[in-house]
């Protein structure tokens, strides 16, 4: 019963070293828990005064542990993000806490109805190779009735 309420004291007070304002859930929770569990693997080692002396390093170890993985836990990811200082034209990387993990397609060019044989028709752009080079391509393509689209221009 002495070595459950000495593990419940040093779990206490391994809390309560924690800055204020500065630990959050998963901090605390994991320093708490961490020294219950390692005053407790402690305590089965040794006995008389060797046993607390294992108790103590228990919760201390356990602490610390359960600290470092609960801070981790805590911890908002940064994605890197390019800047531009105006005067220099030099990037500047900057690290933010949110980066959108899905990023829209863009839209396509808006559809018109061809007056002459009354069928869906869109313009498009396509990077071709000409010589070797890289080009860009324009046309228009009408929508068929099976569903496909026929280049007409």
């Amino acid at each position: 019963m002495r070595t459950l309420t000495l593990i419940g004291v040093a779990a206490l007070a391994a809390l309560c070293v924690a800055p204020a304002g500065q630990a959050s859930e998963n901090t605390v929770l994991g320093t708490g828990l961490g020294a219950a569990i390692g005053g407790l693997f402690g305590s089965q080692i040794g006995h008389g005064g060797g046993q607390l002396a294992a108790t103590g390093l228990g919760v201390a170890v356990g602490g610390l542990i359960g600290n470092g993985i609960g801070h981790q836990m805590d911890a908002e990811p940064y994605y890197p993000q390019t800047r531009y200082v105006a005067a220099e034209r030099a990037p500047v990387f900057v690290y933010t806490p949110y980066a959108p993990t899905y990023v829209a397609p863009p839209s396509p060019p808006p559809i018109y109805i061809d007056e002459d044989n009354g069928t869906y028709c869109r313009e498009y752009s396509q990077t071709v190779r000409i010589g070797g080079r890289a080009r860009e391509s324009y046309g228009t393509a009408c929508l068929q009735p099976d569903g496909s689209w026929r280049i007409v221009e």
